[in-house]
């Protein structure tokens, strides 16, 4: 799959551009990266929407945050006051911010890939898999919020349990 081929995947600088791209596109408040991503977090509880980009590269864009960052994003991304946004909104927002990211990404990635459509769970813990393997993590601040975008690729020789 990517043996011959070269992929241009983002660094993390690369990532914290495009997250900062969209966020000042869609959102109200400035997203501040940190300097060190904390890697070991405990994901139980948080939501995650995601995309998957596959083809030449097989890989997915994760936007993992607390139930109330992901309120707030759904809250300033359809001007909606915090107690009239549903549960609905706040995955479509979630779901909406990883595809704008997911979407910038496909285009650096410089194969021929696919985009899906996006999904959202609420537990991030779930995600996580040994057929996947974190390339590059950004973690950002957005009011008083941790919010992480990771690019993640399939490891080699994993075709969902049909090898």
């Amino acid at each position: 799959m990517t043996d011959s081929m070269t992929v241009a995947l983002p660094s993390a600088d690369e990532l914290a551009e495009i997250v900062d791209q969209v966020w000042s596109s869609f959102l109200e408040g400035e997203i501040v990266p940190l300097a060190e991503p904390e890697l070991d977090q405990d994901y139980a509880g948080r939501l995650v929407g995601w995309v998957s980009i596959s083809g030449d590269w097989t890989g997915h864009l994760s936007v993992v945050c607390s139930e109330d960052a992901a309120c707030a994003i759904a809250t300033d991304m359809f001007q909606l006051d915090a107690g009239e946004v549903s549960t609905s909104e706040i995955a479509d927002a979630l779901g909406e911010i990883a595809n704008m990211v997911g979407g910038s990404v496909k285009g650096m990635v410089g194969a021929s890939v696919a985009l899906s459509l996006p999904q959202v769970v609420l537990d991030a813990a779930a995600l996580v898999s040994p057929e996947t393997h974190r390339l590059v993590t950004v973690q950002a601040h957005w009011k008083d919020e941790l919010v992480e975008f990771s690019l993640w690729e399939r490891k080699p020789g994993h075709n969902g349990g049909k090898e």
